[in-house]
């Protein structure tokens, strides 16, 4: 196996398929899949992408609604954690609970309660003596001193911890390592807490919007609580962020600020969703590149009235002390605010109704949504007919079994169509959890051997005989990756293609140059999200080597906010629908994994039917993305790597050495 050359493109063997740079290898196993997800009745579609990372430091119907679920929210008074709160709403859950951290007081109780039928309409003097900024890297605490008044807001009960860490844990990506003392933990018991209040809760939901750092954290916790991680503003544009926000009546005001255009005389206190205010920071966009939506800690906000409200906190002017630190970032300490309930009011409204004015992200993006279209548009919308049985194919169908293999290139090495050895005399029907640990051995021994170890893989692709094994293989596999940001992973069932008696097949690739001192580059989104699809195992999205080259775990049509097939796909415009996206999952993962162009896509379709829509959806995201970022950047890196000629028609086409658009 040869990994591709930018300057002479070459062909790239991936395990038992080829893929030509540029162009689509498409598997069609009338087995595969069937049973790889439960929901899963119908033709089935998975991407799997690898390509080269330029990597720089520093009112829509929600398809397919998940089942609902009980969701603590986790808030800091700040607008993106209440925002994120409405769409977890909006997405059919309910809020049961609100969380926060503070700073620490001279309290005793660790965990405070706070009811809606309890709480006070007025600061206590308790609350004004807490020290109001922290500087955390990972909870807001500017404007915390309001959050007590919340529960009469919003009619929802507030659990309160204090902050005893400190940011010991920098990286962006987190992994518990048992130690005290990180601010992270300090979430865990707080918890735990509001578990044991509400045993039926299955969720958090958070605000992040672009924070790696607080995602993970938030991530690692919910996963050693059995929690699911809901993060509905993940990579969402920030300047259609705050017009959602305005539309939905949230009234967001600035409590902190610092960064470049942004005076403490002229922003503090003021309504971040506003037209006027919305149109300053996208000048100052342009001009500074500050973050619309403070994403890079421009400025902090606290929310004092918003949708299902009961009414709005008021904070006067001599509530509100403004605090300077020097180089122009100051912020506010709120010493005075009352709760008025609202006029008019007659009661608590149901959740669902606080969300009738917000607008759901459409799901697809403007160029995948006309490639879909075009498909559409030349197909005959019918039912497909049934699947045929394993037995009814042709024998040339039934490849040999790949044989084992071990290579190196440069500094990668691939293990390719890695099997456990036989069963031995004594115990001829070893179990599937036997069989995994066995295979994991050879792995770890075929690595040692090259100086590496399991810290060096970059991305992993399982065959498995039957799904139903599924579990306890990602059981033991689990086991050898427990750092952060594993290895990108394809796992597919492939039924009696494997060979008598092998249940699980392996093959990975390693990069050689990697130093495990080093911080690992790559994607691995655990959280719900309009995005793509979360992680559901020990993988990444993608893992981006040493020397640039990046790979993309398996790509399935998945609707992100809820994690649900898009379809059945009964109908060759059903198959078309998850054929486009699936690909873009693909593309918007390489967008966020800074992918500079494509090298090669991997597809496993379950039937002949959805060949077609997959040539045709790759063709049509050839065209679009020929001339942007992802290919123009790509192809045109080097003189001698490209050219751009015009047809007869007057339509560009790249051309290098054998290396044409499909």
């Amino acid at each position: 196996m040869r990994e591709p050359n930018p300057c002479k493109i070459k062909t790239r063997q991936f395990e038992a398929f080829v893929s030509f740079c540029g162009m689509l290898a498409i598997v069609v196993w009338e087995h595969i899949l069937q049973e790889s997800y439960k929901f899963c009745t119908g033709p089935f579609l998975l991407y799997h992408g690898f390509g080269h990372c330029n990597y720089h430091h520093h009112d829509h119907t929600l398809p397919n609604q998940a089942s609902p679920m009980e969701v603590i929210a986790l808030i800091s008074g700040g607008k993106d954690s209440f925002f994120s709160l409405l769409h977890t709403i909006a997405n059919g859950h309910k809020i049961v609970a609100l969380a926060n951290l503070h700073p620490p007081t001279t309290a005793s109780d660790f965990i405070t309660t706070h009811l809606p039928s309890t709480t006070p309409s007025a600061l206590l003097p308790s609350a004004l003596g807490a020290k109001d900024e922290l500087d955390s890297f990972m909870y807001q605490t500017v404007g915390h001193t309001v959050l007590p008044l919340y529960p009469r807001a919003l009619g929802i009960p507030l659990y309160r911890g204090a902050i005893t860490g400190t940011s010991l844990n920098q990286n962006l990506s987190y992994a518990h390592s048992g130690k005290r003392g990180d601010e992270t933990e300090d979430l865990v018991p707080l918890l735990e807490y509001i578990i044991a209040q509400h045993p039926g809760v299955k969720a958090v939901c958070t605000g992040a919007i672009l924070s790696t750092y607080q995602r993970t954290r938030v991530e690692s916790v919910c996963e050693r609580l059995g929690l699911i991680s809901l993060s509905y503003l993940w990579q969402r544009e920030q300047a259609e962020i705050l017009a959602d926000m305005e539309t939905v009546g949230l009234d967001a005001r600035i409590v902190k600020v610092a960064a470049v255009g942004l005076d403490p005389e002229g922003w503090l206190w003021k309504n971040v969703t506003e037209a006027r205010r919305r149109g300053m920071l996208n000048g100052l966009e342009r001009k500074w590149g500050v973050h619309v939506a403070g994403e890079g800690g421009e400025y902090e906000t606290v929310v004092v009235q918003g949708p299902g409200w009961m009414g709005r906190i008021e904070v006067p002017e001599e509530g509100r002390e403004v605090v300077r630190s020097g180089g122009g970032v100051g912020h506010l300490k709120i010493t005075k605010a009352n709760f008025v309930p609202g006029e008019g009011v007659m009661g608590e409204v149901q959740q669902m109704g606080w969300v009738k004015d917000l607008r759901i992200p459409y799901i697809w993006d403007t160029e995948f949504e006309r490639i879909l279209k075009t498909i559409i548009s030349t197909i005959l919308i019918a039912p497909l007919p049934p699947h045929p049985s394993l037995s009814s194919l042709p024998p040339s169908r039934l490849n040999p079994a790949p044989k084992p293999s071990v290579s190196t290139f440069s500094q990668s090495l691939f293990i390719n169509n890695l099997t456990s050895p036989p069963p031995s005399p004594s115990s001829p029907h070893q179990g599937i959890t036997a069989e995994t640990s066995s295979l994991f051995q050879t792995l770890s021994t075929i690595l040692a051997a090259h100086s590496a170890s399991f810290k060096h893989i970059t991305t992993c692709t399982l065959l498995l005989r039957q799904m139903s094994h599924f579990s306890l293989v990602n059981s033991t596999y689990s086991t050898y990756f427990t750092d952060p940001l594993p290895p990108s992973r394809i796992c597919i069932s492939v039924g009696d293609l494997l060979p008598l008696s092998v249940n699980i097949m392996l093959s990975v690739t390693a990069d050689l140059s990697f130093s495990p001192s080093q911080l690992r580059r790559g994607l691995h989104v655990q959280s719900r999200s309009y995005w793509a699809p979360a992680n559901i195992g020990p993988y990444s999205q993608s893992i981006t080597s040493s020397t640039g080259w990046t790979s993309l775990a398996g790509m399935i049509p998945l609707v992100p906010a809820s994690m649900e097939l898009l379809n059945n796909a009964e109908t060759r415009g059903e198959v078309v629908d998850q054929a486009v996206l699936g690909l873009q999952h693909m593309w918007r993962v390489a967008k966020a994994a800074e992918v500079a162009g494509f090298l090669g896509c991997v597809v496993f379709v379950t039937r002949c039917e959805a060949v077609g829509p997959v040539v045709e959806a790759w063709k049509g995201a050839w065209k679009g993305w020929r001339g942007e970022i992802g290919w123009k950047g790509f192809w045109s890196s080097s003189q001698s790597s490209s050219k751009m000629e015009q047809d007869n028609e007057g339509e560009e086409v790249e051309e290098e050495a054998g290396f044409s658009p499909p």
